[in-house]
């Protein structure tokens, strides 16, 4: 069906080519309207589509560019908008809820769900380019945008709170920008078939997997989810598809119930400015390589406030660690499967760790090597320039090896400033030591500061 006014009555599996203006009411679509033109204005002036969630689509386009669908209400549908090798679209102030979503009992939510399973969402993305999504209302669903196989989305201002799934998810997409969103209580609860409960559940305000990279993650809300961002590039033992040089700043993600900021097996990722305080981790970045981590709020965390296995090239810098259970660990443990997949990852190794405040963690700063592993051993650490005090103990380093320590201020700290077990060749240059109960447990290098500072203890194991 052709239509050739402005202004139409919305019929169901209506083809629409030109511009139009939905009258204003309610209407049940089973096979929702499809826009079948280049260059179309569909304004929904608040008309509402209803549909029920194993209902296909209210609205789908394939093929098409420079669309608008704007001003348009839907309730139920698996997807709200479906969008098939696209470009230039513009989705704008539109209200779509309640598409179909996944039992919480029966169905486990698949994180890694290929196209051809994909999930039900508000929006719903393949192949498309160069696409605005803006100023919707999307809560109240598993999912908000999902995003397959995409480059140069822009998604901001948008609300997708209280999704069971995930608030935006991008799967093989890259260079998508989404920034000023509320993204907030993503979260789920499922039920294990053996009693047990999966808190969080995979669930995300922002999700990266397949390879997404090169995108910005800027200025958003991701407060109470099961994670803020969860970027994962190893999510299938045959499968590396690493999430890289993504950057993540100025973000809230507090109070999650797992990590506020997951990343990991990639490389290049930059965390910035971001908030990330009550949750069980500040940040998870496992086999993270030449990442960044820089000027964050990290407090309150009941695990680690940065926690990193088998992790290299990475730099924390200028972060405030407060009251976190261990401010920043790193360790290397052993998995067989995943070091030969990531050879380079065999150990963690060559951190730079410079100009943070670590204050009143159990642990300010804690490295170990696990008692099974022969070698490789933690190594290449440079401790710089910190401020580390009133934690139970400032640095806890456990058979670790080669690390500098220079210019950092322990003052405080209640059991001791620097605590080293079974570690070699660590040196300390220009640091000052102030009011600990005991300054140094096990045996400084290279000490070339004031030695009265540097109470040399027996090793302990």
């Amino acid at each position: 069906m052709s239509l050739s006014s402005k202004q139409v009555v919305p019929e169901d599996g209506m083809i629409i080519t030109e511009d139009v203006t939905l009258v204003p009411g309610v209407y049940v679509l089973r096979h929702g309207l499809t826009i079948a033109a280049d260059g179309v204005t569909l304004d929904g002036a608040g008309a509402m589509l209803v549909g029920s969630q194993d209902w296909p689509v209210a609205i789908f386009m394939e093929g098409r560019r420079d669309v608008t669908i704007k001003n348009l209400s839907t309730v139920g549908f698996h997807h709200a908008v479906r969008l098939k090798n696209c470009r230039d679209v513009n989705i704008v102030g539109n209200r779509f809820r309640f598409s179909s979503e996944l039992d919480f009992y029966s169905h486990p939510l698949s994180v890694y769900a290929p196209l051809e399973q994909m999930h039900g969402a508000a929006i719903f993305l393949q192949d498309v380019q160069s696409t605005i999504i803006s100023d919707n209302d999307m809560g109240h669903q598993q999912n908000g945008v999902l995003a397959y196989g995409c480059r140069g989305l822009i998604i901001e201002r948008n609300q997708a709170p209280m999704c069971s799934g995930q608030g935006v998810y991008l799967y093989d997409s890259h260079e998508c920008t989404i920034q000023d969103n509320l993204l907030d209580f993503c979260a789920r609860i499922s039920h294990l078939p053996d009693g047990r409960k999966d808190i969080g559940a995979g669930a995300a305000s922002v999700m990266l997997i397949s390879g997404s990279s090169k995108n910005l993650i800027l200025r958003n809300f991701m407060r109470g989810s099961g994670d803020g961002v969860l970027a994962c590039g190893y999510p299938e033992a045959a499968k590396v598809a690493q999430c890289n040089d993504n950057i993540i700043e100025g973000n809230d993600a507090s109070y999650c119930l797992n990590v506020s900021f997951e990343a990991t097996f990639g490389r290049r990722n930059v965390f910035r400015e971001n908030k990330a305080n009550g949750s069980n981790y500040g940040f998870w970045l496992g086999y993270s390589c030449e990442t960044e981590v820089v000027d964050n709020e990290i407090i309150e965390n009941r695990i680690a406030g940065v926690a990193i296995e088998h992790g290299h090239g990475n730099s924390i810098l200028g972060n405030i660690l407060k009251r976190n259970r261990s401010g920043i660990l790193l360790w290397t443990d052993y998995y067989e499967q995943l070091v030969r997949v990531f050879p380079d990852c065999e150990a963690s190794w060559d951190y730079t760790i410079a100009r943070n405040v670590i204050e009143a963690n159990r642990d300010g700063i804690r490295s170990y090597t696990e008692q099974r592993v022969r070698e490789p051993l933690c190594y290449n650490y440079r401790i710089l320039d910190n401020t580390i005090r009133d934690n139970h103990t400032g640095i806890r380093l456990q058979r670790v090896r080669d690390c500098e320590l220079q210019g950092n201020r322990l003052v405080n700290n209640h059991s001791s400033g620097v605590w080293l077990i079974k570690c070699s060749d660590i040196s300390a240059v220009g640091n000052v030591f102030e009011a600990n109960r005991v300054d140094v447990i096990g045996e400084l290098t290279e000490r070339v500061d004031d030695t009265s500072h540097l109470e040399s203890r027996a090793e302990v194991e």
